[in-house]
């Protein structure tokens, strides 16, 4: 009898801890960071943009910052670099929706595991992108925040990984910090808005917490 009370136990944890993180992650969405007083004009484009899921930073590339900008090829066709933060065998393992695992989506959400950033060149502008019009200061911060979650070699230069992409305007780099349940794709977006004195939710990994602020 009291085996059996143990595994009614162990599934009823099982059940309840991924009820109490979806609640505890609604509430924090719905609780909103205000923006820093800011006398400055806002003078500099962001977008945001979602493939349903994860939010990516979209920046114009005559606006990127040399820092940021450091190691990244592009053409004279490129207009934009789109980034994004994320699990590092997800990326790699997902390159579309249907590629998606349980194995995968069960790492992503249990385990803390190692990270990649994602870079894209875009050559124009896509339909549904988001547009954040932002100050000097809040730029440049935001621009420091994307850039600091690169990893860097013993050079100080940006770790691609060779042929890793999926297709041949993106590239995947070794990025700091770990994916886990609590830092996510989109927390890691919301982060950087909010330490960067913008708009954003108290915490959230869904991408609509981000979108309802900026739409």
């Amino acid at each position: 009898m009291n085996f059996l009370k143990k595994i009614l136990k162990g599934i009823l944890m099982v059940i309840c801890i991924p009820f109490v993180y979806v609640v505890l992650a609604l509430i924090c969405t719905y609780i909103p960071v205000s923006e820093s007083t800011e006398t400055e004009t806002k003078n500099h484009t962001l977008y945001l943009r979602t493939n349903g899921v994860h939010i990516d930073f979209i920046v114009p590339i005559d606006e990127i910052t040399p820092t940021l900008l450091q190691d990244l090829e592009y053409s004279a066709d490129d207009q934009y670099f789109a980034f994004g933060w994320g699990d590092k065998k997800f990326y790699l393992e997902t390159p579309e929706w249907k590629d998606l695992t349980l194995e995968n989506a069960l790492t992503g959400l249990f385990l803390i595991t190692p990270s990649l950033m994602h870079v894209s060149r875009l050559q124009r502008m896509g339909n549904n992108w988001v547009c954040i019009k932002l100050t000097s200061t809040q730029n440049e911060k935001l621009q420091a925040y994307i850039a600091a979650t690169f990893k860097l070699n013993g050079d100080n230069r940006k770790v691609i990984l060779p042929d890793e992409g999926y297709h041949n305007y993106d590239a995947f780099y070794e990025a700091n910090g770990s994916f886990t349940g609590f830092k996510t794709c989109n927390s890691w977006a919301n982060t950087g808005l909010r330490e960067s004195g913008m708009k954003a939710c108290l915490w959230t990994p869904f991408d609509f917490g981000i979108l309802m602020i900026y739409q």
